[in-house]
């Protein structure tokens, strides 16, 4: 039964796809899985004989080890922590690391630290926050009225011009579905095109004429257009 136990331990850590290693008090590792090694680029030999102190990048290092020794001493705290690894081939990459003790017949005998590459997902952050700073940046010095509507159809973010239009400060639009800003007339086919933009298709005629209420009542016409809004190769909204 221990065996078998034991087999399907093997199992589940070399099947997962999350980065796994048992760290002993030496601070060498005593198993690691083969999602670990992907991660890393060592060879599962070089890397059960490498210590973390080599691992971590040296300005991340402190923390780790701090945490390391807590959970050797049986905290249990829950924590994640964002730290760079230093790859076989010397690239740099940001993983998120948590960690637990690793018990054997009730006694600490190491750490069991689970680790995923989250650079991509960082860099991703980045290009958002960069598209969202030249996105603030056009919107503001435009005269056009500017929103980008999520697929809940609620501007996510939208310019002074918009709100001007429209006669509503921004942040009453941000809290408004725009169901209630088209006449119910023009509704239907203002929706099916949102749809279709929102999966990408092109729609045409590229403009079209639609009947807006305005915050005080008023009606007004507009000339609409839009385009999906990509951010990451990933459609995120309605521009």
């Amino acid at each position: 039964q221990v065996q078998e136990t034991d087999n399907r331990l093997n199992s589940v850590f070399e099947s997962d796809s999350t980065g796994l290693l048992v760290i002993g008090p030496d601070r060498h590792p005593l198993t690691v899985n083969q999602a670990l090694c992907e991660i890393t680029g060592y060879p599962r030999e070089t890397l059960l004989s490498t210590p973390i102190d080599d691992l971590i990048h040296h300005d991340d290092l402190p923390a780790v080890l701090d945490r390391f020794a807590k959970r050797l001493a049986g905290d249990v705290q829950p924590y994640h922590l964002q730290a760079r690894t230093i790859r076989f081939d010397g690239e740099v990459i940001t993983i998120d690391l948590s960690a637990e003790p690793f018990l054997v017949g009730g006694e600490v005998v190491g750490v069991l630290a689970e680790i995923r590459d989250i650079t991509e997902d960082l860099e991703l952050q980045d290009r958002v926050q960069e598209t969202a700073d030249r996105l603030n940046n056009v919107f503001a010095s435009v005269s056009t009225g500017l929103a980008v509507v999520g697929a809940d159809r609620r501007p996510q973010t939208m310019n002074q011009a918009f709100c001007d239009i429209v006669g509503l400060p921004e942040a009453q639009l941000a809290e408004k579905s725009f169901d209630s800003l088209i006449h119910p007339d023009d509704l239907e086919i203002i929706l099916e095109r949102f749809e279709r933009r929102l999966v990408g298709e092109d729609v045409v005629p590229h403009h079209i004429h639609v009947r807006v209420i305005r915050g005080n009542g008023e009606l007004i016409d507009i000339d609409l257009s839009a385009r999906p809004f990509v951010i990451g190769g990933k459609i995120t909204g309605v521009l």
